[in-house]
Order: structure tokens, then sequence, then C-alpha cells
């Protein structure tokens, strides 16, 4: 309700009619220069035309009517002209000689498909929610493209007067009465353009130029005469019984798929250049609006818009613009009534008016495209030097470069390449591996006797522990194998049993990881140590196995969690020794070490003693405890209890140690679940009883919270230990 306010408000009012007339008129300017452009070869730039405003008019709705923002000005964009000049002066090449109605059909079907391919993958990134990964283009590689697009604009924008560009016809005197002017506009319009602010003078100089050349043209001759000279447009209106027809259908017999299928190439140029103009776009409305745009959603809507102008007879790929909506912007907040009154000048140029722009001359339609040109290189060629790091801006000018003295094509391909260059040495740089422990600074959660926990921690070197994290590929997979190695041959240290390699953190794995891996396995086999791996999901496994990585080898094992590996590995290094995992010190013992006779006597009077069995569950998490917990026999476990019915092992517990401190004497509901995992015998101090204790006898109830106080430092001193470890 509150934007439906907004849209009548009349100052948003004011703004989304005047400047919606003036981004309208720019946009259809443009819009039929690229149809012009693209189609100007064929002989027939009235079909280009209509492809064009049929585009422009579905986009300019579907975008003003469900964009992410209001005012978002959408229609065929300059980025994607070059690319379809390209391709169809590609298919003009390879059929010379063969009929107009031959050449026609298959440009039409080429940038047809190439339309719809654009399209679908608009559609395919959006529904598939893959619109950040756009953001992950290296910028550099981003600006070196769309500072060659620069060059290809200006360079077509030139062709518009002279053909196909050469230092002899530039330096034509007959020819330079024709693409001066052009360049002098141009140039004008590009510093105008610099001037944001001051928008409403891009319709002034496009007016005040066309008056001031019949003013001087009509001097010299008529206006037939000027057309026949090549000064003005000569685009026929199209029929409008064109709408909604189909040129694939219609010109089927004619079209050379032969042709067609030997330019598919083109379409990978295509929706290079539709995702990063779009992402940079996307990028620049934002900032204007101030306001987080959706990109998936913003694709899906792209693919939608562009498709659904193939079923209605066009086919220019489209796209919101960030000059126009920026600009929009920078007049204030403007309403969707300014996308509806520019579908509403495409719609009346589409079906009435297309005629009247015939009087406009070709040094104008020219010019914009030499000012858009000159728009893409001022920023990402000349600002450029300032904005990108050193390697960064020489990046910008390889490829830049290479779309200059090669083609567009190859830019894009060295783009690709530097993409995968930057990214190597970038990600190479990153750590890999997140932190190395030892079992003496990294411990299960298994409480256990002092004795125990001693001797493990004195034989802690044994373990070496590998906490790894982001995605893994050859290059950083080799800095855990140096890193395993570097430990296996310090005769420093204690000899290594147990190499435990957590993947919890990870993305994945390429193939070539796969690789490295196995060395780790003949290691394991020849430095007599077990390979433990953690959390590595069925797929990587599966990627193991195929690339020759032994599973059932006996030195390998692998583990859900950490925690568990842990103390299989802490179970193994006990089981050598002459002590055992299931000898510890009872609570019997452990209280009678602390109480003297008598109050242990009394102590034990307070309590209630259970026996339970297997998986009795001692307290539930969420629901109110019944009180402390002490184990006199047996071995309990803690678990959070996580949203997708999994259980997250917080701490193992045997004889001699309690659990349920929290309940005792904070009270509340329990944070964590308690489960019995073997036939126990326990003792039940709960919160009446302990009340009563401290009534009755305070000294004895003193005695015992110096207890429980003792049990939790240890605790806390052994956690803190492990989470410091874990930091560092």
């Amino acid at each position: 309700m509150k934007n439906i306010f907004h849209e009548f408000n009349p100052a948003t009012l004011f703004n989304s009619i005047s400047f919606g007339l003036v981004v309208g008129l720019v946009a259809l300017v443009n819009t039929i220069t690229y149809g012009v452009l693209i189609y100007s070869p064929t002989g027939d730039p009235a079909s280009g035309v209509m492809l064009a405003l049929i585009n422009g008019l579905v986009l300019a709705f579907l975008f003003g009517a469900f964009g992410s923002v209001p005012g978002m000005v959408a229609f065929p964009q300059s980025a994607m002209t070059p690319v379809f000049a390209g391709l169809v002066a590609s298919i003009i090449t390879m059929m010379d000689g063969q009929s107009q109605e031959a050449i026609t059909a298959t440009v039409l079907a080429s940038v047809l498909l190439a339309s719809l391919t654009v399209g679908l993958t608009y559609l395919l990134l959006g529904h598939r929610k893959l619109g950040e990964l756009i953001r992950f283009m290296p910028y550099p590689v981003s600006g070196g493209f769309l500072a060659g697009l620069g060059w290809v604009l200006l360079k077509s924008g030139l062709e518009v007067i002279t053909g196909k560009l050469s230092l002899e016809k530039f330096l034509s005197l007959d020819l330079l009465i024709f693409w001066l002017p052009a360049l002098v506009f141009g140039i004008i319009f590009f510093f105008i353009q610099q001037k944001g602010t001051l928008i409403w003078l891009n319709p002034l100089l496009i007016a005040s130029s066309v008056a001031g050349f019949y003013l001087i043209g009509l001097q010299f001759a008529s206006v037939d005469e000027l057309r026949a000279s090549g000064w003005l447009l000569n685009i026929s209106q199209p029929d409008a019984n064109m709408f909604l027809q189909y040129p694939l259908l219609t010109m089927f017999n004619d079209i050379d798929w032969r042709v067609v299928i030997l330019n598919a190439g083109n379409a990978l140029v295509l929706i290079f250049t539709a995702l990063i103009s779009l992402l940079l776009n996307i990028n620049g409305i934002e900032m204007a609006a101030r306001q987080d745009i959706d990109p998936d959603r913003e694709l899906r809507l792209a693919g939608v818009g562009n498709i659904f102008s193939l079923l209605a007879g066009g086919g220019i790929v489209g796209y919101p613009s960030a000059g126009l909506t920026i600009a929009a912007y920078k007049r204030g907040r403007p309403g969707r009534l300014l996308n509806l009154i520019v579908a509403s000048l495409f719609g009346l140029a589409l079906f009435y008016g297309l005629q009247y722009l015939n009087y406009l001359p070709n040094f104008v339609i020219s010019g914009l495209l030499i000012s858009l040109g000159l728009n893409f290189m001022y920023e990402w060629v000349y600002q450029g030097a300032v904005k990108f790091s050193i390697t960064d801006y020489l990046v910008v000018l390889a490829i830049f470069f290479t779309v200059v003295f090669a083609n567009l094509l190859s830019g894009v391909g060295l783009g690709l390449v530097l993409m995968v260059i930057i990214f190597v040495v970038s990600y190479s740089k990153a750590k890999v591996i997140r932190s190395v422990l030892t079992g003496k600074t990294f411990q299960s959660n298994v409480d256990r006797p002092m004795k125990h926990a001693a001797y493990l921690k004195e034989r802690g070197d044994q373990m070496l522990i590998l906490r790894l994290q982001g995605y893994i590929f050859f290059g950083t997979a080799h800095s855990i194998y140096k890193q395993v190695k570097s430990r296996i041959a310090d005769s420093e240290q204690a000899p290594v049993r147990f190499v435990v390699i957590d993947f919890s953190q990870t993305a994945g794995i390429d193939s070539s990881t796969a690789k490295v891996f196995n060395k780790l396995g003949y290691l394991s086999e020849t430095a007599k140590f077990s390979l433990i791996f953690v959390a590595m999901s069925e797929k990587v496994l599966k990627k193991l196995t195929i690339n020759g990585f032994d599973l059932s080898s006996a030195n390998f094992r692998t583990f859900e969690t950490l925690d568990y590996a842990i103390e299989w590995c802490e179970s193994v290094i006990l089981s050598g020794s002459e002590m055992t995992v299931i000898t510890s010190r009872s609570l019997v013992e452990n209280l009678g070490a602390y109480f003297d006779s008598d109050q242990f006597k009394a102590l034990f009077g307070y309590m209630q003693r259970l026996d339970v069995p297997v998986g009795y569950r001692l307290i539930s998490q969420g629901e109110e405890t019944s009180g402390l917990y002490l184990i006199e026999r047996g071995r309990v476990t803690a678990y959070r209890e996580l949203s997708d019915t999994r259980r997250l092992r917080l701490r193992t517990m045997g004889a001699g140690t309690s659990v349920g401190e929290m309940g005792l004497y904070g009270g509340g509901l329990a944070s964590a679940t308690v489960l019995t995992d073997v036939p126990s015998e326990i003792y039940l101090l709960s919160q009446d009883n302990l009340k009563e204790m401290e009534s009755k006898d305070p000294v004895l109830a003193g005695k015992f919270h110096r207890y429980i106080i003792q049990l939790l430092g240890q605790r806390l001193q052994n956690t803190t230990a492990s989470v410091q470890a874990l930091i560092e």
C-alpha cells in the first residue's frame, strides 16, 4: 500500500512522467540503432528494428511490473550489439553469392536461436539459484572484456558510415564529411553523459543536431536527395501483421542450417557477454537504488522476458540498463509509471511511428554508438589505471588489445584463460590446512580418569590432526602431503601412528586431488601409520576409489566426526598399555578420597540409587532435569539434539564422573540429552535433597559444592585447551 501511495506522490509522478519520456526516447533510439547495426549488412534493417522493438516492448513492461526496484529500464543492450553484428557479418561472409532470401533467413535463424540460448541460460541459472556465482567473475577480466566491447562499439559506429573500416577509408576525403560529424557528435554526447545529473541535455543535443542538420542540408538538397546520398536512415515501417509471426517457421526452407551450425560457437560469446553485462548492471543499479537486488530473480525475469519476446516475434537479447536506470534515480526515486511510459513509446514506434524515424541523420546513430564505446573505454581503460592494481590493470589491457588487434572472440578466450590463471594463483595462496593439532592439544569428548588423560597427553605426538577448509585441488592438496611427509621425517619427535584429516569444513575435491591422497595412502603403508579421514562424503570417497585409492587398506579408517576419530586413536593408544579404557576409579573411590567415612555415609543418604539399562534417558533436551547424576559404574553420553534428527556428541563420561550440574544449580531446561551407553549404576542427587542437606548439614553441603567445583574446573580447563588449540 505504501508503494502505491508513493506512485501518486506529486514529486514521484512528475519524475516518472518527465524522465519516462526522456529515458524512453534514449532507449528507443538506442534500440533502433542496435537493430539497424545488426541487420544492415543483410539489406533488411527493417527486420532487425522489428525484432529489437518487440524485445524492448516486452522487457520494458516485464521489468517495470516485476523488477526488484521501480524504474528499472530494460531493453536490448549495447554490449550485445557487437557480438550479434559479428555473428551476422560471419554469416554473410560464409554465404557470399547466395540469394538475399537465404541470407536473411539464415541470419534470423542464428540470431533467434542465439537469443533463445541466452534466455534459457538466464532462466536455468536463476532457477538453480546460481546467480551469486556470477559475482565470482574476476573484476579485471570483466573490465578488460567491457573495455574491448567499447572498442568494438566505437569501430561499429564508424562502420555505419564507412562500411568495413580500414585506414584507407578512414583517411578518404570523400568519407571524411560523413564520419567526422559522427565522431564530433559522439565525443560531445560522451562528455554530456559524464554529467549524469544533466540527463535533459541528451535529448536536447539530439534534437538540436537534427535541427541543425536540416537547416544546413536543405540549403543544398532535398530530403530524398539527402537520403539517397546516405545522410538519412532508410527504414521501412514493418508490417503490423509481422507481430506474433515466427521467422523460423515462415522462412524455414530458406535457412542454411550448415552455416547456422558453423556459427554456433558464437553462443559462448553471447552467454559470456550477457552474464557479465547483467551482473555489472545489477551492481550499478543496487548502488543507485540503495537496495539489495536478488540476482537470481533478475536472471529468471531476464530469461522469461527474452524467451517471451521470441514468442511475440522478437529476438535480440536485452536486460536492465544500468546507465538509464541510474540516471532516473539521480533525480529521485522513480515510480513504476516510468516503465509504463517507456513501454508505451516502444509500442507506438512499433505499430505507428517508425517511418518518422527515417528523418534521423545517420551521423546521430553512428555518434551514439561512438559515445557508448568511449564510455566503456573511459571507464575501464582510462579510469582503470587508477582503480586497478598494476597486475589487474595489465590483465585489462591484455584483453583490450587482444580485441583491438584480433577480435572479440579472441578477447573472450583470453579472458577465460586469465580467469582460470587468476583463480589458480589466488586460491593457491589460500591456506587449505585450517589448523594442525596433536593429541596433546586436542582430545576427544570422553571424560577419562586422570591417569588415562595424563598417559594420552604424554603420547599425544603420536597423533597428527589436520583440519582442512575450502575447495581442495591439486595445488593445495600437495601442501597436505608435504605437511604429513615433513612430520613423518621429523626424527626429534615421537613416530606418528595416526594421521587424522578432517574434511568437515571443505567444499569438495577435484580429480587431481585424488592422486595426492593416493600418495598419502602409499606413505601410510611404508611409514606404518593409520590414515583416518573424517566427515568425507560418499561422493568424494567414490571419486577416490575411481582414481585408485584403496579403501579396504588395513591402514585406512573413516569416521563421521573428528570427536569419534580421536576417541578411536586414544583407545588404540591405551589398549597398547597396561591400562584399559574401562578401568577407572569408581565414584565410591573418588568420594571416599575426598570425604571422611562419616561424611561419605551421610552424603549417600541424600542420594537415590538407580540401576538403568543401556539407552536409558537420564536427561531430555528442552525439559527440566531431576538433579545431579553421579556415575558409580557404566558410561553415559551427552548429545546435542540437532534440528534434522541428528545428534552431536558433546561428551562421554564414565565411572567416577557426574552429569547434570547445571540443572542442579541453575535450574531451567536441559541444553542436552544424556543417554546411557551400557547398563549403569548411577546415584541421583535431586534439588530437594540438596536443599535438605544444606539445611541439616551445611558443612557437608559446602564440602560437596567444592568437590563439584573442582570437577567442573578440570573439565573447563580441558575444554579451554582444546579450543585454544583450534584457534591458534
